[in-house]
């Protein structure tokens, strides 16, 4: 049942459905596949996290899914005969992280690439990013950078290159739980493809290239706005205790079932505001009752001395054997003291 549950989420089946959602509570909480107990060992982020769908969604599935695209024939058997017990599972999961650390490698500077033509063609202004990947890109790559591309843009992404028969061909990535999920749809009912197929979210395929720029003038007509959908709480009374109490629901979150975010107020103080880590690239917010934090912080700490109305990820922290509530922060805005 854990390696049914690992399928079932990575493949992003409803949760909704209460027999889908019954494997993965029961799969979660129960684990005897080896390749997944060495896993949930080797990885040091999740050293005292629990098993659950948001651990297979944004660690086990990608290990695997790194080694299915830029793996060989060899070490992609090696993986099956892990999962049922036949060689050494610890030795197959270290060359998995190897293989994923260098995948996440060779991806950052294509993506840098991209972006930067987009800003001169002003093509990431239009409802949805169409971009050509740099000549010589694995094709097992153009999905995850798709994938990244409509994260970092916030709109659904279709990347792709010309073929010798002159068709624009490749991925497509919109976000789940939007305003724009049902893309696939969308495409189809332009009447201006050769073909999609796929999941609504995550599909390939094939668009002349000469109906590019009628494909892009449909959608910025006709693709609704995006909007990501949540459900928001302020945080009142003791919000240390709100986030322990929240974290029983990281068991239910999944395909189907919305984030929820917390709203909250403070007031900022020089020392309460730090930049940290190797890279000097997080920001950390440190109160009396919680920790505020937001990774891949890019620009300037907020200015002190100001309200700081914020919107953020309810988590929980664990380090060392301790554990420590949060927020992953998602929004804010500075206000002046009001008096």
């Amino acid at each position: 049942l854990d390696l049914v549950a690992t399928g079932l989420v990575a493949d992003v089946m409803s949760l909704k459905n209460i027999e889908n959602k019954a494997i993965v509570n029961l799969g979660t909480k129960n684990i005897y596949n080896p390749y997944i107990k060495a896993y949930l060992k080797a990885d040091k982020r999740l050293k005292d996290k629990p098993f659950n769908a948001i651990v297979i969604s944004f660690y086990l599935a990608p290990q695997i899914n790194a080694l299915i695209r830029m793996g060989s024939i060899e070490e992609k058997l090696n993986l099956f005969q892990a999962i049922i017990g036949e060689i050494d599972a610890e030795y197959v999961v270290a060359n998995i992280i190897r293989l994923k650390g260098k995948q996440d490698r060779d991806k950052e500077p294509l993506v840098t690439r991209i972006v930067l033509d987009l800003q001169k063609q002003s093509k990431d202004k239009n409802k949805v990013i169409l971009a050509e990947v740099p000549a010589r890109t694995p094709n097992s790559m153009t999905g995850l950078i798709a994938g990244q591309l409509a994260g970092l843009y916030q709109k659904p992404v279709l990347l792709g290159r010309i073929n010798d028969k002159g068709d624009f061909v490749g991925s497509a990535r919109s976000i789940n739980g939007s305003s724009v999920a049902n893309l696939k749809d969308f495409c189809e009912n332009s009447g201006l493809f050769n073909f999609v197929a796929g999941h609504q979210g995550a599909f390939g395929w094939s668009l002349p290239a000469d109906k590019i720029d009628e494909y892009l003038k449909y959608a910025d007509d006709n693709l609704p706005p995006f909007e990501k959908y949540y459900s928001v709480f302020t945080i009142e009374g003791d919000k240390t205790a709100v986030i322990e109490a929240l974290e029983i629901f990281d068991m239910h979150y999944g395909p189907g079932f919305e984030e929820i975010l917390l709203y909250d107020e403070l007031y900022l103080m020089p020392e309460m505001v730090n930049i940290i880590g190797e890279k000097q690239n997080t920001l950390r917010i440190r109160t009396d009752e919680l920790t505020y934090m937001a990774f891949r912080f890019k620009g300037t700490p907020p200015e002190t001395g100001k309200m700081m109305k914020l919107v953020g990820k309810p988590n929980m922290n664990y380090f060392n054997g301790a554990s420590i509530p949060q927020i992953i922060l998602e929004d804010w805005m500075l206000q002046d003291l009001e008096l």
